[in-house]
């Protein structure tokens, strides 16, 4: 017998589906774009696992090579700019299905307060590592580069002065993209809070 209880169940049960089909879409078009086979069959319950190709044999996640990390990392923060959330590190060693993954994105989008407070915490996290990662490998690369500039001459002490600033460079940059990143994620989680809930925000570079 149809109620009006029955017909509201119903039709919040389309809403949702709906929402959940919007959500799925949009995380295929990010694997779409993120992946190695664009366009290639793929198994939805092991979605990161296609991410490269060949895929992984077996398993839930991406292959552990360096393009695999890359275009899971790819994939993943595209997911978080899309929807303006941030995964834990729990969630980042994860694998997911594309329904899983979905459903848990659907999750963190009726939370958006959360969301842009954990992302403006990443961002402040990021600002202090522009600093302290450059310091932090500078001074454990200077100790092996220094016993064999002591033990070179003029050569072998310009070289190892160039391999350290090398090293810096690299460690800060990787750093600069990062805290770009994290402020860029800042600002799309905040688009869906009311200014009235929004954190303090950070101080740029």
């Amino acid at each position: 017998m149809f109620s009006l209880k029955t017909g509201f169940l119903m039709k919040f049960n389309t809403v949702d589906e709906r929402k959940s089909e919007n959500v799925a879409e949009i995380v295929t078009k990010c694997f779409e774009a993120a992946r190695e086979n664009t366009g290639g069959p793929y198994e939805p319950e092991r979605l990161l696992a296609y991410l490269t190709e060949p895929p992984a044999q077996t398993g839930r996640r991406v292959r552990d090579t360096f393009a695999g990390r890359r275009r899971f990392v790819r994939f993943m923060e595209s997911l978080q700019i899309e929807f303006g959330i941030c995964f834990t590190m729990k969630e980042w060693e994860q694998g997911f299905g594309l329904d899983e993954i979905s459903r848990l994105i659907e999750r963190k989008t009726t939370k958006p307060d959360s969301q842009a407070r954990l992302a403006l915490n990443r961002e402040r996290e990021a600002r202090r590592m522009l600093w302290s990662e450059p310091i932090k490998f500078g001074i454990l690369s200077m100790i092996p580069l220094g016993v064999v500039a002591g033990s070179g001459g003029v050569f072998v002490r310009t070289l190892c002065t160039l391999v350290w600033l090398c090293i810096v460079g690299v460690i800060w940059t990787i750093a600069l993209r990062g805290y770009k990143y994290s402020k860029q994620l800042t600002v799309r989680a905040q688009k869906t809070v009311s200014p009235d809930d929004l954190p303090t925000p950070v101080d740029t570079v």
